[in-house]
């Protein structure tokens, strides 16, 4: 068997030397690879690899000057070769086969940005500028006071005045009530918005990293549970049937020549012995027309009940021997001229209960082909919302289904009348059957998590924020229930960040405090500050009115 040399570039992902061996027009191939490949970073690549290789049919060995590649081929099962005085070339910089690049690799960190916000308090990044209140001036600060004389004022009409001073203390007028009115107004309005109207809002925006991979995923029913040794997760299976019959109007026309058709009931008064008749066997009604079987039927015998005979029967199917309308008759007998000048001829005898239809000649419409399709489509797509509701019902939460893993089949019809029978309308009664091969998100998440987590062991005190997967175009096999696609993972992790801590600091604090107070908490990139009313420049005095959000989810 010629096998066919594929060299692994250094930096080659697991999934281009995966779409290089399935891309290879040989049955075996002959992986070389170089000293410090990424492959060779783990076991698990050489497994994907193989598991990979045996799906596509492929037979794969490995040629490496590499000590930990050979060890590592040889635990995953995949046979080792070695070539002589073997030229290769070189690939800097090169594809040799395949146009598939892994992703970029993103920064860890999170850029951080220092973009303005209303009322906003940013960790390090921004600069925060306090602004001193405007000093209050009073009216007398804006006259010269060096432009004022002094006033005399007579030593009598201080004392005058005095006395007045003396009388007015110890009166509370109209006017003092009105003061002391608004002021408790004022005390009591202001306790009200500052306790029950002002609100606020704070979005704590922790730290966050990236991390990306692509890796080929094994869907199949043989397992229960993620499989993370092997990169495998369970699968979910459906499958629904729906039986539909519905009429559908005839729209083809041509020139027929058809011939009626009706069913008949054959009786022996012959003997107790069953009679075989033959398909196209002749039945003669009285003015001579003939009809014929269409299929082989075995008439019964009669029974014998003290001495007499009792005529049993059978019903079939015949057709009128000539076309035309002046076969369609009404109910009639027949006798079998195949039996005429024996004693059967008068034993065997037949009778017809329904009129005999169909029979024409001319141009008329008929049950065509295109009438039979578009009634197959119809039927199907009427029987597909019906099971895909069910199927709704039946998958667990957050399943998904692939395009290419739904199958929609059609596996039996049939028509009343038949193909190029003579109908105003027929009726068709089809079953389609829904199979679905499905999956569990969490199940994907839960295997890029753990890698993720393998690969950088410093994040396992890290939360996982969110995560976004892209899957390829799927092989599917519904008869082994088995589903193969690569997915390509981009996960986020973030600081935790524990907002209790600091909850209770809040109330009371202004802009300035709060900057100093999230200064201290390095796992908080920002925080974004939102006061109404705006003019307020600190937060509410009770802590029910603020509302503390984290990455713009309520805590």
């Amino acid at each position: 068997m010629k096998a066919e040399n594929i060299y692994v570039e250094i930096n080659d992902s697991v999934s281009e030397v995966v779409e290089k061996i399935i891309n290879s027009t040989n049955e075996a191939v002959i992986l070389i690879i170089p000293e410090n490949a990424r492959i060779s970073e783990s076991i698990l690549n050489f497994r994907l690899i193989k598991r990979e290789a045996d799906a596509a049919n492929k037979k794969i060995y490995i040629n490496s000057d590499a000590e930990e590649v050979l060890l590592m081929a040889k635990e995953s099962g995949i046979k080792i070769v070695e070539l002589s005085q073997m030229s290769r070339p070189s690939i800097k910089n090169q594809i040799l086969i395949g146009d598939i690049r892994p992703p970029q690799k993103n920064k860890n960190r999170v850029k951080k940005t220092a973009e303005p916000i209303f009322n906003g308090v940013e960790k390090e990044e921004t600069k925060n500028e306090v602004f001193a209140p405007k000093e209050k001036k009073f009216f007398t600060d804006y006259f010269d006071k060096e432009n004022f004389s002094e006033i005399h004022i007579s030593e009598k009409e201080i004392r005058r005045e005095r006395k007045n001073k003396e009388k007015k203390s110890f009166r509370f007028g109209k006017g003092g009530w009105i003061t002391l009115g608004i002021v408790v107004f004022l005390f009591v309005a202001s306790y009200l918005f500052i306790n029950f109207i002002a609100r606020a809002e704070i979005n704590i925006v922790s730290n966050k990293y990236n991390w990306n991979e692509q890796l080929p995923i094994l869907v199949t029913s043989n397992i229960k549970e993620v499989d993370f040794g092997n990169f495998q997760i369970p699968l979910t299976h459906f499958e629904g049937t729906r039986t539909i019959t519905q009429k559908f109007p005839a729209t083809e026309i041509k020139n027929i020549e058809a011939k009626a058709k009706g069913t008949i009931r054959i009786y022996n008064a012959y003997s107790s012995s069953p009679q075989t008749l033959v398909a196209t066997t002749r039945f003669m009604t009285p003015d001579g027309k003939i009809f014929r079987l269409i299929n082989q039927v075995v008439v019964p015998g009669a029974k014998i009940e003290n001495g007499n005979i009792i005529p049993s029967y059978v019903d079939a199917e015949v057709i009128a021997d000539q076309p035309g309308e002046s076969y369609n008759i009404g109910p009639t007998k027949f006798t079998i001229p195949g039996f005429q000048g024996t004693p059967r001829y008068e034993k065997f005898y037949a009778e017809s209960l329904k009129p005999m239809t169909g029979g024409y000649t001319g141009q008329t419409k008929v049950v065509g082909q295109e009438d039979i399709n578009n009634a197959k489509k119809k039927i199907a797509d009427i029987a597909y919302v019906s099971l895909n509701e069910e199927l709704q019902t039946k998958l667990p939460a957050k399943s998904i289904v692939l395009d290419d893993a739904k199958q929609l089949i059609v596996t039996s019809v049939t028509t009343t009348p038949s193909l190029g029978e003579k109908a105003e309308e027929f009726e068709m009664t089809a079953k389609v059957v829904l199979k679905v091969l499905a999956f569990k998100e969490d199940d994907v998440k839960q295997l890029f998590n753990a890698l993720a987590l393998r690969d950088k062991p410093d994040w396992r005190e890290k939360e996982l924020f969110s995560y976004h997967f892209e899957y390829g175009v799927p092989r599917v096999d519904f008869d082994k229930k088995l589903l193969s696609f690569p997915v390509s993972a981009t996960l986020v992790f973030r600081d935790p960040v524990d907002v209790n801590q600091f909850k209770n600091q809040l109330p009371g604090k202004s802009t300035k405090d709060l900057n100093q107070l999230f200064k201290q908490y390095k796992n908080i990139e920002k925080i974004n500050v939102y006061i109404w009313p705006k003019f307020l420049e600190f937060l509410p005095l009770k802590e029910s009115r603020i509302k503390v959000t984290l990455d713009g989810e309520a805590v």
